[in-house]
């Protein structure tokens, strides 16, 4: 080590303080955090873009803004590689310009791999796992609340199958 460089202890106090500052600022919680740092996750308006399927979205985005290959997203979304090549073709043609995401609501991409649920019931279910309101939902996804309420509904009916 060369001299004056910071030691293993003073590089984790440092990063313990600036994970502080991230969490304060942007007011998220451990939890989302580790999820950002350890498990691929996508801002929440990538996967609900105005003109698109939530799962057009989702391939577009991690296509176009994350420069994923189509083997790559089928593997991290459980789907065939055929399967996303035609969705982002799909999306492609709908929507030549990028998909934009701002949102500091962040979902693993691993709650679209269950082929039960549509991708957005899934992104509903996480949601409510994470206790947020049904009309908060609405508004967060930019959909109507009768939209969010008949999404829980399917998703009663699918946890009782």
């Amino acid at each position: 080590m060369s001299a004056g460089a910071p030691n293993k202890q003073q590089v984790l106090e440092d990063l313990k303080l600036l994970i502080d500052r991230i969490k304060d600022a942007y007011k998220v919680e451990d939890s989302e955090l580790a999820a950002s740092i350890f498990e691929d996750t996508i801002p929440v308006d990538a996967a609900v873009q105005e003109d698109l399927t939530v799962f057009e979205s989702v391939t577009k985005y991690l296509h176009e803004n994350r420069n994923k290959r189509f083997a790559d997203i089928a593997l991290i979304l459980g789907r065939n590689q055929k399967t996303i090549w035609a969705t982002y073709n799909r999306a492609r043609h709908k929507r030549k310009k990028a998909v934009t995401a701002k949102s500091t609501v962040l979902v693993p991409l691993s709650i679209f791999r269950d082929n039960n649920l549509s991708p957005l019931e899934s992104i509903v279910k996480f949601l409510l796992e994470k206790n947020m309101r049904g009309i908060d939902i609405a508004r967060l996804l930019n959909k109507a609340p009768t939209t969010i309420s008949t999404v829980k509904s399917r998703l009663g009916v699918k946890a009782h199958e």
